[in-house]
């Protein structure tokens, strides 16, 4: 594994006032389950279970707008539902994946960057999220959606992916055919530390984590454990690029420097001051992965 260190612009935090509303939401959020775990394990485990699939919609930037006011939109239908996609320019495809709660849009920077070098760029919604039905998803769904465009659109000679969109990505391609070149922004290694830091962050017990986790488990029928990015890591074989900011507060850095080191032959890109969602907008970020994806000969020079 080859490491980069890059250095950005300084971070920026919210204001005040959405702190504060957010604060307040939080309290009374965890009030409400501790108070039903005291009552009912069971039932605050099922209620965990509902907000860490659950997922929500946030508003559309204007600069996001304007991205996807020049795309083609069309849909693709995965088990039996809609699934929103959007086109931009011609040539070899490149597919953008977005992360949790997040939407296809998100990655508008990275398809202008792709239309500009001849390539064409294909975003999704991916299901629960963005213009795709639904109020709630989950890593199965989200690769199986991944999957169904890789067979419906057709092969893409890259993926760049965000977040949790990179576990899905790896997924989706394990054991598969598929060897396209994949950037991956900020990859967490393990969605369960999600859950954790949703139990944490609610001051549930132990145990209601542990009944959600089992719950879930048996919905999908897939142990948590065989979904860890390192545990998939070993046996992927498509050329990798990691690109992870160390001040990222959502899915710490640690993370990513863990998939790159499990993955044979990738390389970490390290940044400062981006956080999770600015290095989605950030030129040089833009720029590595591009370039990992689209030219074959940066990325021998890169791995080497």
């Amino acid at each position: 594994m080859k490491m980069e260190d890059t250095a950005m612009a300084p971070r920026q935090y919210p204001g005040k006032s959405t702190n504060v509303r957010a604060d307040l939401i939080w309290s009374t959020l965890r009030l409400f389950m501790r108070a039903l775990a005291g009552l009912s394990p069971n039932l605050a485990a099922a209620a965990l279970c509902r907000l860490f699939l659950h997922t929500r919609r946030l508003p559309t930037p204007e600069r996001e707008a304007r991205w996807l006011r020049g795309a083609g939109a069309s849909v693709i239908e995965v088990d039996g539902e809609a699934v929103a996609t959007y086109s931009w320019g011609s040539g070899p495809m490149v597919l953008l994946v977005h992360g949790w709660n997040g939407r296809g849009s998100q990655l508008g920077g990275f398809a202008q960057a792709l239309v500009e070098r001849g390539f064409r760029a294909v975003a999704l919604d991916l299901p629960g999220h963005g213009a795709s039905p639904g109020r709630s998803s989950s890593l199965i769904e989200m690769a199986s959606a991944i999957e169904a465009a890789l067979r419906g659109i057709g092969t893409p000679v890259g993926i760049v992916a965000h977040s949790a969109g990179c576990a899905a990505t790896a997924l989706a391609l394990h054991g598969s055919a598929w060897e396209p070149a994949l950037a991956f922004i900020s990859p967490p290694e393990d969605l369960g530390y999600f859950a954790v830091e949703l139990a944490r962050k609610l001051q549930l017990p132990a145990r209601v984590h542990r009944r959600a986790r089992r719950s879930i488990e048996a919905s999908f029928g897939v142990r948590w454990s065989e979904l860890r990015l390192p545990v998939l890591a070993p046996e992927m074989t498509q050329p990798l690029l990691v690109i992870h900011d160390q001040h990222d507060r959502e899915v710490p850095y640690a993370h990513g420097a863990r998939v790159a080191a499990a993955w044979p032959g990738a390389s970490l890109v390290s940044t400062r001051g981006l956080g999770h969602q600015r290095i989605l907008r950030d030129t040089e970020v833009i720029r590595r992965a591009v370039d990992w994806v689209t030219q074959r000969e940066f990325r021998s020079e890169v791995a080497s």
